[in-house]
């Protein structure tokens, strides 16, 4: 499953495939709903929300900024191959 969601003052719910990225927009075909119900974001946050976070890592600044500036000279080559895509990512 490739879906995003978001839930809003825990009275609001977002579900879909929509990309916010240039790329998307002209051609993939994006979906997303928009509930106004403050049962149905409550149940999103606590079952899907809760079992992301139980299957996620925290990331940390410093590991954030070896992203941007690998350490190893293999991921930087590797970064600046991608960076030349990303326009088209």
């Amino acid at each position: 499953m490739h879906s995003k969601y978001a839930v809003i003052d825990g009275t609001r719910a977002l579900v879909g495939s929509y990309n916010l990225d240039p790329r998307s927009e002209p051609l993939n075909s994006e979906t997303a709903v928009i509930f106004l119900r403050p049962e149905l974001a409550e149940r999103l946050r606590h079952s899907l929300l809760t079992n992301d976070l139980r299957n996620s890592r925290e990331i940390t600044i410093e590991q954030a900024q070896q992203f941007e500036q690998p350490a190893k000279v293999i991921e930087r080559f590797r970064k600046l191959i991608g960076d030349l895509f990303a326009d088209h990512l």
